[in-house]
């Protein structure tokens, strides 16, 4: 019986629209894919700023010499 709505809608849907499944599908994809780098990058933040403490400290050691 779901499977008979999903169908149904899916045929209603390519019928007003003209587009097939996989036109909807990708950009829905490419969302969630853009999300999850994005939490990947807010997470390693922390990480890159430290990083870049810790070379502007080396640098600053050498200047001062």
């Amino acid at each position: 019986m779901l499977f008979g709505s999903i169908s149904v809608l899916y045929q209603t849907l390519m019928l007003l629209t003209g587009y097939s499944l996989s036109f909807w599908l990708i950009p829905v994809i490419s969302y969630f894919e853009f999300s999850f780098q994005l939490h990947l990058t807010c997470e390693k933040l922390p990480l890159m700023q430290a990083i870049a403490k810790t070379q502007l400290h080396t640098i600053d050691a050498v200047i001062d010499k």
